[in-house]
Formats: structure tokens, C-alpha cells, sequence
């Protein structure tokens, strides 16, 4: 059976023509798809809701909108084809889009983990296809998740990261520590984009590889 646009409860429409006979011939097996960052550094971030304000209108080519949020806030937008498709114009007056965060707890089981980090990737792809410029996000749940949760994502690219809420704790600190290097080895970016504040050790860390680094401060944080 093959699935039709009808049928399609799963978000196949995201991805729906990606070239994955490519990522095939280049050993590429892991099925999350590719997305590319298109290396644009925003002079500011505009949150998903507050984007069709006057307000932040004004300038938007020099803005990048982002999803830095709990997820409830913005799925329903993201997975469904109607919603998602009506916000193209919008996104478009934009510089870039940062591609929804979507969450990886630790205590998640690892499939819902997976498909988190492939429904990122998904998103990302349609957007691209339909001519949205955008900048991969990179989330990490604990060492179990490493071997997917980079997937997707080009090395020696731009990237965001989100630390609101990440380094609440002791305990948190340590899990954001470690993937953040595991990152860091990994996908060696060319640059990071922080939404919130990057710890001073891991700036550091950045800084020994050359690695550029833009914070960007958070006003407020929906539903924090």
C-alpha cells in the first residue's frame, strides 16, 4: 500500500517529493531528512504568535521568527497542512525561520524522542520546499538520544539553540552540558544562535573551536 494525501494523518505531506533515493546512495539510512541552514545571522527573534504584529512587521527581513515555547503553543500550526501553509506569507516577509523546537524529555520514551527531533526535520523540509529560508534548531533529551538527535542536520552549519528552561537545575546542567558537547564534536557548527543565555563554560568551549555565538535575550517566555 502506499499513502495517499486522503489518507495522510502522519505528516507524510511534510516531505511528501524529498529526495531520499539520495540519502540512500550516500549510505544515508536513518530516514530523518536532511535540512540545510541558510547561514543568515537575524539582528533579531520574533516569537511564533507575536509574528503577524505591526510591530514586529516593521524590519522583518532583518528578523528571524522562532518557536522557543512549549510545544501545545505551536503544533497545532505545524502539523497540520491547512494551518501551516497559511502562515507561508507570512514567513516569507521574514529573513529566516528557526525550526520549532520540539521538545525531548528525558523521560520520554525514545520513540516519541525520535519522532520529535523527525517531526523538527519534517517541518523544516516543507518549509524549504516552499521557499522559506531557515535555520535548523538542535534539542537533546540524555546520552540515549545522541544517536538520533543530531541526524538531519549538516555539519559546519548555523544553528539555534534554545537554553530557557534547560538549565533549570543541577541536574539539567549536566544533561545540557554533555549534549551540548556531543553536539559540539559531532556537527562542529559554523555558528550558534542562542535563545537565552549560553553558560560561560560552554562559551568558552565555543570560543576555543572558533565558533561564532549570538545570544539573543528573552522579554518573556510563553507558558514558563
Amino acid at each position: 500500500m502506499i499513502l495517499t494525501d486522503k489518507h495522510d494523518v502522519f505528516g507524510y505531506w511534510k516531505i511528501a517529493g524529498y529526495n531520499w533515493a539520495k540519502d540512500r546512495k550516500n549510505e544515508i539510512t536513518s530516514e530523518i531528512p536532511i535540512v540545510h541552514s541558510c547561514n543568515l545571522i537575524p539582528k533579531e527573534l520574533v516569537l511564533f504568535g507575536e509574528h503577524r504584529k505591526k510591530a514586529n512587521l516593521r524590519d522583518a527581513g532583518d528578523k528571524a521568527i522562532h518557536f522557543f515555547q512549549h510545544d501545545y503553543l505551536f503544533n497545532p500550526a505545524i502539523n497540520s497542512k491547512k494551518k501551516l501553509t497559511a502562515q507561508l506569507d507570512v514567513f516569507r516577509m521574514y529573513e529566516c525561520v528557526i525550526l520549532p523546537d520540539c521538545s525531548v524529555y528525558r523521560n520520554m520514551p525514545l520513540p516519541v524522542q525520535q519522532y520529535q527531533i523527525y517531526n523538527n526535520r519534517a517541518t523544516g523540509v516543507f518549509l524549504e520546499q516552499n521557499g522559506i529560508k531557515i535555520i535548523p534548531s538542535v534539542r537533546w533529551g540524555d546520552e540515549h538520544s545522541y544517536s538520533f538527535c543530531f541526524e538531519g542536520l549538516e555539519k559546519h552549519s548555523l544553528l539555534a539553540v534554545g537554553t530557557v528552561g534547560t538549565i533549570k537545575d543541577d541536574d539539567d546542567n549536566k544533561y545540557f552540558y554533555k549534549g551540548f558537547m556531543e553536539m559540539l564534536s559531532r556537527l562542529s557548527p559554523s555558528g550558534l544562535l542562542i535563545f537565552g543565555k549560553l553558560p560561560i563554560e560552554l562559551y568558552y568551549e565555543c570560543d576555543k573551536r572558533s565558533i561564532f555565538v549570538k545570544e539573543y535575550k528573552y522579554e518573556y517566555y510563553v507558558g514558563e
